[in-house]
């Protein structure tokens, strides 16, 4: 299941996935749906059994997550709760339980409000259990919904990433600095691929004191499937990027992935997944074996019933 092109686990970490961007420091909110579980239809509750214990997923009637469960044994198990109002997201709770007791200061409440008087600003204030203040944030977006500007404030400072977006080639580039210090650029353009189809490309690169350490190039069909992703890194040398690791992503039928092929070096390593589907109309997988290693994730999906339909006068 927590394979290269799935988010479980990032998503629990509460790493965002709003328009493919991330700041350097805090993440901006965002609301987690079905889609960004490999899930179709009126799923439920989706229960993952992983090598490090269980993970339960639940989801309300417009498929937006509203609760997450991770167990690592039936004492020990961190439960993290959505209330959105709308479609935004407004309280986000992360409970902690430790042989089988419930850690206060551990434990965080993250509040978010939103202020549309120039634009759009949501606060983002966190609070552990305690009633310990721990970090507020601040995210800003332009009239065209695009994230400017992060201001995030603790008990150590206070920090301010900026993005700047250009328009240049056909593409998008956006400049991330971190108290006025060059921490990333992202460009994003299309272009054809060799089979002659269109492709998305997203080049990313990462600096240290004004120089480039390492890169990333990802590029996606317009299904937003990935295909390749090229990892570069810094030669000393020359003090140039070179590429260092190449990955490949192949998909089967119903759109999920089949094999991941990387390269490095003069070697080469394929891993192929094979799926066992759930039987519905929605053709939601419900086992997933991963060879050569031979281990396998296993789901349980339980899908919400038919709203019965108003009764005729």
């Amino acid at each position: 299941m927590l394979k290269p092109n799935h988010p479980l686990f990032i998503i629990l970490a509460f790493i965002s996935l709003f328009t493919g961007l991330a700041a350097a420091s805090a993440q901006a909110p965002e609301v987690l749906t079905l889609a960004d579980f490999d899930l179709r239809g009126p799923v439920q509750q989706c229960i993952v059994t992983t090598d490090y214990g269980r993970e339960e997923y639940t989801f309300d009637r417009k498929g937006r997550l509203v609760k997450a469960v991770t167990r690592y044994s039936d004492t020990d198990y961190d439960v993290t709760y959505y209330k959105l109002k709308d479609t935004l997201l407004v309280e986000q709770r992360d409970e902690v339980y430790r042989d089988e007791i419930f850690d206060e200061q551990t434990s965080i409440a993250r509040f978010f409000s939103r202020d549309t008087t120039r634009g759009i600003r949501i606060t983002e204030k966190i609070f552990s259990y305690d009633k310990e203040f721990r970090e507020q944030n601040e995210y800003h977006y332009d009239l065209k919904q695009r994230l400017t500007r992060i201001i995030s404030a603790d008990q150590d400072g206070v920090d301010e990433t900026i993005l700047t977006y250009e328009q240049n080639g056909g593409g998008q580039t956006v400049i991330y600095t971190l108290n006025d210090n060059l921490q990333k650029t992202t460009r994003t353009y299309k272009r054809p691929s060799v089979q002659g189809d269109t492709v998305k490309v997203v080049y990313t690169k990462e600096y240290q004191d004004s120089i480039p350490r390492q890169a990333t190039e990802n590029i996606y069909n317009l299904k937003g499937q990935k295909l390749v992703e090229n990892q570069f890194g810094f030669r000393k040398s020359d003090s140039t990027l070179v590429p260092v690791k190449k990955t490949r992503y192949q998909y089967g039928d119903q759109g999920l992935l089949s094999a991941v092929i990387t390269q490095q070096g003069k070697s080469e390593k394929k891993v192929s997944y094979i799926y066992q589907l759930d039987g519905s109309s929605y053709h939601n997988w419900i086992r997933e074996i991963i060879t050569p290693a031979n281990t396998y994730t296993s789901r349980k999906l339980t899908y919400f019933k038919a709203s019965p339909s108003p009764k005729k006068e």
